[in-house]
């Protein structure tokens, strides 16, 4: 295995980070932490640029929009919010959660945002007019994660109840969910679709990676050479890379049977 080369070590929190995100532009990083901050970073230089203030419990997930322009964040304190990712100014708070916001992401048109919860659902806004547009119910836990595809019209969900949900919309523009796939044997805490749309990919607190089939639901098959709780996962084409407690690994899914390599 190869050691990454650490190019900085940006210091400036006051407690715990709990989510990063790379401005898809610019040399730029934003992160959240539990000391209720965001913290925007020059990432060429290794240094802090400036701090947000607003959130009243901690930042549990920030996320660049896809034009670089925005920046929407969640938190213990049941809100969302936008900011401006140049000059810092607070666009708009989405309330509507009644329990902690543990996961915000952008659609890939940039239009709508998902957000998983505390109070076991999933919501679609509509962030421009500070509209809910869909609300998921169907998870028995948490939601840790929810992230839509690159098409925009599935979303794929994580739970503490152990399960993956896959949800869209039907042709009346009524909510449903598509399937529930099980297989992991604890907490699932990340989900996201490959660039392709067909896999997804999840990490558990049981030290798997598992891989689906997107269309049937079904499990095609798992990395278990990862000793600890996966957080989360993040894929490129068909290259995974996973956080656990202090390691990041960076997974091939072509290696798996029954996966077909990508074009």
């Amino acid at each position: 295995e190869g050691e990454g080369e650490i190019l900085h070590t940006l210091r400036g929190h006051e407690a715990e980070v709990l989510s990063c995100c790379f401005s898809p532009v610019e040399d730029i990083l934003f992160t959240a932490s539990a000391d209720k901050t965001l913290k925007k970073w020059d990432v060429d230089k290794g240094r802090k640029i400036w701090s947000l203030k607003g959130h009243t419990e901690s930042i549990f997930s920030c996320c660049y929009s896809p034009f670089g322009k925005e920046i929407a964040s969640s938190s213990g304190d049941q809100t969302i919010r936008l900011w401006n990712a140049r000059n810092g100014r607070k666009i708009s708070t989405l309330k509507g959660h009644t329990g902690s916001v543990f996961s915000v992401c952008f659609s890939s048109d940039g239009q709508k945002l998902v957000s998983s919860s505390g109070d076991k659902t999933i919501r679609i806004w509509d962030w421009y007019k500070r509209q809910i547009l869909f609300t998921f119910e169907g998870h028995s836990a948490v939601v840790w994660s929810s992230v839509f595809n690159f098409l925009d019209d599935k979303v794929v969900s994580a739970s503490m109840d152990g399960t993956l949900k896959v949800w869209r919309k039907d042709e009346t523009g009524t909510c449903i969910k598509v399937r529930t796939l099980r297989g992991h044997e604890h907490a699932a805490y990340h989900a996201c679709f490959t660039r392709d749309g067909r896999y997804i990919v999840s990490g558990s607190a049981d030290r798997t990676l598992r891989v689906w089939d997107a269309q049937t639901g079904v499990e095609i098959g798992m990395f278990d050479d990862i000793h600890d709780t996966v957080w989360h996962c993040a894929s490129y084409d068909h290259k995974v890379v996973t956080c656990t407690g202090d390691v990041l690994k960076l997974w091939d899914l072509d290696t798996l049977d029954g996966v077909e390599p990508n074009s």
